[in-house]
């Protein structure tokens, strides 16, 4: 039997050997014979040429060839063992690296087999290579994955613990420093019982492999952990592989999400409205805890004791007890809902909404009650709030400039609030400086002392709250108000700081104002200013584009000229190139201008790619502004090169006709690197595959060049191919935050990153949320060649957290305030609610005790009630409670025990609802905004048209269509004749429009309107108006066109029935007249101007002389006159694209180029110079050059 035993296993050693030599065979590439001690080769077979570069000549004819082409680290290593052949000794193998004669590196192997003489000595040796870089390079790479794992990686023996290898991250994960010193020790001490580790050992035996297994284990110091471990056995073999990740921190936050979901859970259980459930007979059968708040009753005192009929006011019962019964008849299941009086337990009674249904298939009805008694309260202050929402209105259409906008916008603040004196500031964001830009009732030395603030000037204490949100009615209990000059030099004892913010909030200013007297500031108050700021904003950021749009321009102008050679920018107009950055030249090759510009762009463009460049430009154009197109394509240099590039296009204009920008990427240095990535790559072996993790190898721009088997499962796809060759970060689900090459760059920089969150997308497009870790692979000079890249799927992970999330959510947006204390009361805990309704931050009363917000007097009483609810489990009731500033409020309090069985403890969570209700106020103020609408349409009315004749037919349409009037008429004033000329009619009479095309403007029924500016409202007109019958009008509204302070027009409209002008209507009509004023008298200069130019070119082109305009920097023709147009023979528009080298000779060219150098502005030069026509043909001029400076851009003016 033991022989049997050794002959199988001496077969199967047999047999490998066997394979190993056939693969080995496999891969032999060249044989050699080199005879000693000469060196000299005397057989070179064939492959040895295609295996190292060089002739089987030059092998020849050099002894010892082999050392001529060796990589330098491995010279010394040759010599000595070519020195031990000469000695007589064969060494069986060596393995160094060459250099191909194409310079490409490459691993050898060679084998060598003596042949001795009848001496016995050594005379030649017999010698195979094989080329084995794949392999060798595989094996580095693989040596660098496990020693840079990003999880512990571990190899012991089964029977004994002993650790046979290891990473350095396991052995940091058990508090070693060095792999070396924790291979000395067994794993069985790292058991905190052997019972644990034979259970392991049990498991793994029955299954083979395990994945995800959970288990504590201790450290170094002793101290326990918790891993995630996953390993497969050998059992032959002896040995247990696997990788180990440390999981403590996510027990302890999943221990921490469970107690925090536990307590907000119970919270929110407790929250909602009185709800009453109501039987035929009227008996309250049902009622929630809310009830006792809202009513005073216990509900054992209300159900199945009391009717509901009971509580509603005698004069509102007859009305309910109507609806109810009308309700019920019909068996409608359709909520209704009204108003009424409900008697309180204490005997008082309050207004509250009802809103009551019956509940399907039964007899009973279910109503909810909300007590509405703070509504009227909130009406009066609504009066208040639309007078000053009308004057920000106005005021916004009157100015003329920021500064006055700001000091009307001021003054009406301060006035109609009530308070002594204000400040605005504006926020210039270049400088980083707020600049006061208006003051109201501020003292002499108050003024004197404004000064420019900047938002970092440490020293201002109030710079770090210049840009939040203060309402404080008592600054005197503010303390820190109360310690500035808020009240040490203004004296102010009420104060507001509010900043104002654009629709993207962009910081623009901020608007302060105070009272010297105390005023009781509302949570109204804040919702207005909200609404007023936005207005606001609005008319800062219209006075101030005009300078962002210049800004802008020099900007653009910037970037282009300081692109990076990589980069160039075409502007493309019908195929034709009309403009060009100074890369483009460097990118293509070319000489000089005039070989792109005016060029057919797709001279540039391979062969290949001609057709395709056509239809994508021509899609281009197709795109209607649509953001940019991109392509990858070739180009070709002057030189006919060709090259690989990616063109960016985006739809423009150039010269007021549409154009193409091109911005082009020359991506020759990029697919080198993507090529070279790919010649190096390799794969990973066991150890990957087995990794419940998906694992890449990426490219440094994020391609997948290979993947483990776990990669496609977390992908939802089937195999690796469905993965290989696309982009790894094209599956994030969010690109617009995500920036692919920032996070790149961050990886190649860091050399490793860990445990980035990141939102994927799955082929069927459900998502996922994942663990991202990187590492960095470099060659052996350290210069990155790939991205290894783990990703752990968390999304249940994040589905806990997000629930936690949620539920804290609910507290930190509730509207009610909730308070955790402890049994002595202490309290650990409160939402921000806290700060808006009883104004104390949060943070600033944990451990303090409970009676903190007890009116005075009733400290006592509130402790008891707290004492009690630790008996009793749960108390609500109705209270008063003080705020911090010592206002006292209404509240409704629920305090609920929460018993920790676990940890033997007693937390008491308390609720708070104010019952102030301003719903029916914020909806009241969304009715305003219809006049606003109208007024932002006529404003947009003067920038949008384009031309007198749009101007007045938009308007006019505006106004018939927003005013409910049924026709209108556009008169326009010329002063000389005193007349007023009918410009725009439209739903006026044939008899109007025949009766009044002219009116005098100093006549009595106009005068008042075209000279005294005031608008005028004529009711009954027909009857007012003799012989004005005919015209159908009942009501006619006239309202001046202002323009600096000028009566320049005005608007006529009727209507055909009387009707009344509301004050509201008529100022909204009155700012109408100002915006259009100012919109028409800006029309009229713009073409006025156009009419001048006209003008000019006209007598440009009927001097007799020769003139041509260029640009001194550029060459660029800027205008020619018909004579010298016709001389060349150019049409005008071809001419305006040229430069003045495209229609000059060499010779011409170089002398002006000298002669402009040093002609300043101001001075002159006659000169002749020579002209190239159209068809060819030079003439010469004998020109006078001037130079003069226009729009900061030298010129040059050429005349005969």
């Amino acid at each position: 039997v033991e022989e049997r035993k050794r002959r199988a296993k001496l077969e199967k050693e047999i047999s490998e050997l066997e394979e190993m030599y056939r693969k080995i065979a496999e891969r032999v590439r060249g044989f050699l014979k080199m005879d000693l001690p000469s060196g000299k080769y005397s057989l070179v077979d064939k492959f040895i040429e295609e295996l190292s570069g060089y002739s089987i000549k030059e092998w020849y004819k050099s002894p010892n060839f082999i050392e001529k082409i060796l990589h330098p680290d491995f010279k010394d290593y040759y010599r000595e063992n070519f020195q031990r052949m000469r000695e007589g000794f064969v060494p069986k193998m060596l393995e160094y690296k060459i250099i191909r004669k194409d310079g490409e590196e490459r691993w050898w192997l060679q084998f060598n087999i003596g042949a001795y003489n009848t001496e016995q000595e050594l005379v030649s040796v017999s010698i195979v290579l094989i080329d084995n870089t794949e392999t060798k390079e595989s094996t580095l790479k693989y040596q660098y994955l496990f020693e840079n794992a990003l999880v512990g990686m571990y190899r012991t023996e089964i029977t004994t613990g002993r650790i046979i290898e290891a990473n350095e991250t396991m052995a940091r994960i058990f508090g070693f420093d060095t792999v070396d010193e924790y291979k000395k020790i067994f794993v069985t001490q790292f058991y905190p019982d052997e019972k644990n580790r034979q259970e392991f050992l049990a498991t793994i035996k029955a299954h083979g492999t395990l994945t995800g297994y959970q288990l504590q284990l201790l450290k170094k110091n002793g101290e326990k952990i918790w891993v995630s471990l996953s390993a497969r056995i050998f059992p032959e073999e002896g040995f247990i592989e696997g990788v180990i990740i440390d999981i403590t921190e996510q027990k302890k936050a999943q221990r921490e999400l469970f107690e925090r979901e536990h307590e907000l859970e119970n919270i929110f259980e407790h929250k909602g409205t009185a709800t009453i459930i109501i039987e035929k007979d009227m008996i309250i059968s049902k009622c929630n805890h809310q009830i006792e708040t809202i009513s005073g009753f216990k509900k054992k005192e209300l159900e199945r004791k009391r009717k509901w009929t009971e509580f509603v006011h005698p004069d509102d019962l007859p009305r309910l007890l109507a609806l109810d019964k009308q309700h019920r008849e019909r068996n409608s299941t359709t909520p209704i809902a009204f108003e009424c009086k409900i008697k309180h337990k204490a005997g008082h009674y309050f207004d509250a909404f009802l809103t009551a249904s019956v509940i399907p298939g039964t007899t009973k009805s279910i109503a909810s009650i909300i007590d509405v008694s703070k509504r009227k309260k909130a009406e009066q202050e609504l009066t208040r709030d639309r007078l000053i929402f009308k004057l920000i209105a106005e005021a916004a259409v009157q100015t003329i400039d920021l500064r006055d906008l700001c000091q009307k916008v001021l003054t009406g603040l301060v006035e109609n609030l009530g308070f002594d004196s204000g400040l605005i500031r504006i926020y210039f964001e270049n400088e980083r400086l707020l600049l006061p830009m208006a003051e109201v009732g501020l003292s002499k030395e108050a003024r004197e002392t404004l000064t420019h603030v900047s938002i970092n000037n440490t020293d201002f204490p109030l710079s770090r709250f210049l840009t939040k949100e203060i309402i404080e009615p008592d600054v005197l209990q503010n303390d820190f108000l109360r310690n500035t000059d808020i009240n040490a030099k203004f004296h102010y004892r009420s104060y507001i700081s509010w900043p104002i913010f654009n629709s993207n909030q962009k910081f623009l200013g901020i608007i302060q104002i105070g009272s010297q007297k105390k005023i009781p500031l509302q949570e109204s108050d804040r919702i207005f200013f909200e609404n007023i700021s936005k207005i606001f904003a609005t008319a800062i950021e219209r006075k101030m584009a005009e300078d962002a749009l210049r800004e802008s321009e020099s900007q653009y102008r910037k970037l282009v000229e300081s692109l990076p050679v990589q980069l160039g920018l075409l502007i493309v107009q019908e195929d034709e190139i009309k403009f060009a950055s100074p890369t483009v030249f460097e990118m293509f090759e070319v000489s000089s201008i005039k070989d792109i510009i005016g060029s057919d762009l797709i001279t540039f463009f391979s062969s290949e790619s001609w057709e395709e460049m056509r239809v994508f430009l021509h899609s281009i154009y197709q795109s209607d502004g649509a953001p940019k197109l991109k392509l990858e394509t070739k180009l070709k240099r002057a030189s006919n090169e060709e090259f690989p590039a990616e063109i960016f296009a985006t739809l423009t204009s150039y010269q007021g006709e549409p154009a193409v920008q091109l911005l082009i990427s020359d991506l020759t240095e990029r697919k080198k690197a993507e090529e070279a990535i790919c010649d190096s790559e390799a794969r990973y072996r066991t150890l990957v595959e087995t990794s419940p993790f998906a694992i890449f190898l990426l490219s440094l721009e994020g391609d997948i060049h290979f993947v483990n088997k776990q990669a496609p499962k977390s992908f939802g796809m089937n195999t690796e191919s469905e993965l290989l060759g696309k982009n790894l970060f094209a599956f994030i689900v969010d690109k617009t935050t995500f920036d692919q090459k920032e996070f790149i760059s961050e990886i190649l920089h860091a050399g490793r990153v860990r445990n980035y969150e990141l939102l994927f997308h799955r082929q069927d497009k459900t998502t996922f949320y994942a663990d991202f870790s990187a590492s960095v692979i470099v060659d052996a000079k350290g210069i990155p060649q790939a991205i290894m890249a783990i990703i752990q799927d968390i999304t249940e992970r994040k589905q806990i957290e997000r629930n936690r999330r949620l539920l804290a959510n609910i507290v930190e947006n509730s509207k009610e305030v909730i308070i955790t204390a402890n049994e002595d009361g202490k309290i650990l805990f409160a939402n921000a609610a806290i700060e808006e309704i009883l104004g104390y931050q949060p943070e600033s009363i944990i451990g303090k005790d409970i009676t903190l917000f007890a009116p005075p007097g009733s400290e006592e009483k509130q402790r008891n009630l707290f004492k009690s609810t630790l008996e009793l489990g749960k108390v609500t009731f109705e209270s008063i409670l003080r705020q911090k500033n010592g206002i006292l409020i209404p509240v409704i309090m629920t305090y609920v025990v929460i018993d920790d069985k676990e940890f033997n403890e007693k937390t008491i969570n308390i609720i708070i609802l104010d019952t102030s209700d301003l719903v029916e106020l914020k909806e009241t103020l969304k009715d305003r905004t219809f006049e606003l609408e109208t007024l932002n349409k006529v404003i947009s009315a003067g920038y949008l048209a384009r031309n007198m004749n749009e101007l007045l037919d938009f308007t006019l349409t505006t106004v018939l269509n927003s005013l409910d009037f049924n026709g209108g008429a556009i008169y326009l004033i010329d002063e000389e004749k005193e007349q007023a000329f009918l410009k725009r009619s439209l739903g006026m009479s044939a008899n109007f429009i025949r009766e009044a095309k002219v009116l005098k403007i100093k006549s009595a029924p106009f005068k008042e309107l075209f000279v005294a500016g005031r608008t005028i409202y004529v009711d009954n007109f027909m009857a007012k108006s003799e012989g004005h019958q005919q015209f159908g009008i009942q009501t006619l509204i006239g309202v001046p066109f202002f323009s600096k302070q000028v009566v320049i027009g005005g608007l006529l409209l009727s209507s055909k029935e009387r009707r009344s002008l509301a004050k509201d209507e008529l100022m909204t009509l009155e700012a109408i007249g100002r915006e259009m004023g100012t919109a028409l008298a800006k029309m009229q200069a713009e073409e006025e101007l156009q009419s001048s130019q006209k003008y000019l070119q006209t007598i440009f082109n009927a001097l007799e002389n020769y003139i041509l305009v260029f640009n001194k920097e550029t060459n660029q023709i800027l205008n020619v006159n018909i004579k010298f147009q016709e001389k060349l023979g150019y049409d005008l528009s071809k001419l305006l694209t040229m430069d003045i080298a495209t229609i000059t000779t060499e010779k011409t060219q170089k002398l002006l180029k000298n002669t402009l150098k040093s002609l300043r502005d101001g001075e002159s030069k006659t000169m002749p110079l020579d002209f190239i026509t159209q068809d060819g043909k030079v003439f010469s001029l004998k020109l006078h050059l001037s130079v003069i400076v226009f729009l900061d851009h030298q010129m040059v003016i050429a005349q005969n």
